[in-house]
């Protein structure tokens, strides 16, 4: 099936809002960095924000429903990590999951379950990508990357949202450009819509750099 130039231009396409303005859109995003660098942090701000629809960094945001599969962590330690950040103040629409399926075993089916059931969900977190890729984990090829991330990408541009997947960096970094740094093949770049890369100059560091590029 082909569109020819004219046809496609004369077509209406439904338009897709950012989730936050100017920094995450619908799609797949792939955020990287360091070990205990903070990553969980950072997506659990905005995890609380897109569930609230309160401005993020001075950014507008889409409010809507968000699932956060926390695949390392526990209930408890994620009470006391919202609570450090935002007190006794909470929301209904922020759904958490410390288990989730593999890509393949039945993790599409069970995304497009809770999406079915909370129709107004605009974004999912998943932290960490190894936890739902399955298979040998160190077993890296560009074919493999890009198979399993573009599955990832069905589900996003299926369900028109955001997926927010949470992935590490390499030891060895390199100083031109951050992006080389994710870990894995350059597919998960290619086959993403963006990627972030979380960089401190110490882990102890106040301050960090968010490298970003896309679409």
């Amino acid at each position: 099936q082909a569109v020819s130039m004219s046809e496609m231009y004369e077509t209406v396409y439904q338009s897709q809002p950012a989730v936050i303005e100017d920094f995450l859109y619908p799609g797949l995003c792939v955020l990287a960095g360091d070990s205990k660098i903070g990553k969980s942090f950072l997506v659990s701000q905005i995890a609380f924000h897109v569930a609230t629809g309160k401005e993020f960094w001075n950014k507008s945001v889409s409010k809507g429903t968000v699932l956060y599969l926390a695949l390392e962590d526990q209930y408890s330690r994620i009470q006391k990590r919202m609570f450090k950040m935002y007190g006794e103040e909470n929301t209904s629409d922020l759904y958490f999951s410390i288990t989730a399926s593999t890509i393949t075993a039945h993790l599409e089916n069970q995304l497009n379950d809770f999406v079915r059931g909370h129709p107004g969900t605009n974004l999912i977190i998943i932290d960490t990508m190894q936890k739902v890729r399955g298979g040998v984990t160190d077993n890296y090829s560009y074919s493999k990357d890009y198979e399993f991330i573009s599955q990832l990408k069905k589900i996003a541009d299926d369900n028109s949202l955001c997926l927010l997947l949470v992935h590490h960096t390499k030891k060895m970094k390199d100083d031109k450009d951050p992006q080389n740094d994710i870990t894995g093949t350059k597919a998960l770049m290619a086959a993403a819509d963006s990627s972030m890369v979380l960089v401190k100059e110490s882990r102890t560091s106040l301050n960090a750099i968010l490298n970003i590029t896309g679409r």
